[in-house]
């Protein structure tokens, strides 16, 4: 009799762990990743396509990587791995002549983020992630 309730609170204990473990998994969203690599000229957009993530928590970094992967885009990020800084021939840059820095910022649903890196920064199905380049130069006294 106790070998059978055992057995039962094991089979129980299983069937549970299953559940937890079929609704634990990922479901796949869609995101859209741009890259406009001129921010005065939004019709110079280079990618713009829908990507499908299937991990628990996706961030802007994984959706930029993974639509760059598919496009066959090359792209560089910082030592760290978490800023993207470099995108085809468009890299970040620091013009020693005119002290003009040319970099890479991103939006999701067309807002800077305020805070956080793309690895950071979770998006949820139907996001659009952009990629923009740009310039700054800083003000002299």
């Amino acid at each position: 009799m106790k070998f059978s309730r055992i057995l039962a609170l094991v089979l129980a204990g299983v069937m549970l762990f299953a559940l937890a473990s079929c609704s634990a998994a990922a479901q796949p969203i869609t995101v859209t990743v741009k890259i406009t690599p001129d921010v005065n000229d939004p019709n110079s957009t280079i990618l713009d396509m829908p990507v499908e993530l299937q991990s628990n928590n996706p961030t802007v970094l994984d959706a930029f990587i993974e639509g760059c992967t598919i496009a066959e885009f090359d792209f560089a990020l910082d030592a760290a791995g978490e800023s993207v800084v470099d995108i085809d021939e468009y890299k970040d840059y620091t013009d020693a002549e005119t002290n003009t820095t040319y970099y890479w910022y991103y939006t999701v649903n067309g807002a800077e983020p305020e805070s956080g890196k793309a690895y950071d920064n979770v998006v949820a199905d139907g996001d659009v992630i952009e990629y923009i380049y740009t310039s700054f130069v800083p003000e002299t006294n």
